[in-house]
């Protein structure tokens, strides 16, 4: 697998009713559509900046607080994400929607409070941190018990739990998850890219890899890049040449070399994956 930033295409928005308070859940489901977590992580914060819980948001990261509670023209996080500060958020070609950034002026607002949500999502990574798996398999269910219009907290539970099923190489518990969150049908190039190659990685854990699974994943990172990412049509390379096919894993191969990302690191890696596959 490529360890590379992919440019995803984020899916479509997702709206409480009208005249509904904006719960923390919408906020927590931006960061997670543009993969904002994937860089301001629990573990490794880009910028000192933690946005997978309410508490991580709210303590700011390297430049003070990013949230101004009550003031979203002050808060710094906005004028990220509008292009009036520096450098612009998310990075790439991913841009926040006009109504998400509304749906977050009205959550800062209104007070920039948490909820639920937020307690159960803050439950779950202090359990992750403490090494308490059952008990952060338990927060993750307490979400996905939890119901918003727009959000499928189904899936969004599944995410949580994939990297701890994976931690513990458990393959029942991986498929559970990874079924859940393909069949939600959200374009998250990150997430597809990674279930297909954890099923498909010649030197991974999975004892009996579900390839027909891993095409789905594949295919869905692939469109959700538009092709243009080597690294995410790099995985689905290996699911073709899993399968046997390896006419169209040496195709899609080339076709990989040719995407922008296909350079430096990342090009070696496409051309050991292409000596594999005798092309």
């Amino acid at each position: 697998m490529i360890l590379c930033a992919l440019i995803a295409l984020a899916s479509s928005d997702f709206v409480p009713k009208q005249g509904k308070l904006i719960d923390y859940a919408y906020v927590d489901q931006i960061f997670r559509k543009y993969d904002c977590v994937d860089c301001h992580n629990d573990v490794r914060p880009a910028s000192r900046l933690n946005l997978t819980t309410y508490d991580g948001l709210m303590a700011g990261g390297r430049q003070g607080s990013d949230i101004q509670a009550g003031k979203s023209a002050d808060s710094l996080m906005i004028k990220l994400m509008m292009g009036l500060a520096t450098p612009h958020m998310p990075p790439g070609h991913s841009q926040v929607s006009d109504s998400e950034i509304t749906m977050l002026k009205s959550w800062i607002d209104a007070g920039a409070t948490s909820s639920a949500y937020g307690q159960a999502l803050s439950h779950f990574y202090q359990d992750k941190k403490d090494q308490k798996w059952d008990a952060a398999l338990k927060d993750a269910d307490a979400i996905g018990q939890l119901s918003f219009d727009g959000i499928d907290t189904k899936e969004a539970a599944a995410r949580l739990r994939l990297p701890i099923f994976e931690m513990q190489k458990d393959e029942s518990g991986f498929y559970d998850s990874a079924k859940t969150i393909i069949g939600a049908h959200l374009a998250n190039g990150n997430i597809l890219n990674d279930i297909a190659w954890i099923i498909v990685d010649p030197q991974g854990w999975i004892k009996k890899p579900d390839l027909s699974l891993a095409l789905d994943a594949a295919n869905g990172a692939v469109a959700n890049t538009r092709r243009q990412s080597g690294a995410v049509l790099d995985t689905l390379a290996w699911v073709y040449f899993r399968q046997g096919d390896k006419d169209k894993a040496i195709a899609t191969e080339k076709e990989a070399m040719t995407c922008s990302d296909a350079q430096g690191q990342t090009l070696e890696s496409l051309k050991q994956s292409m000596k594999a596959f005798g092309g």
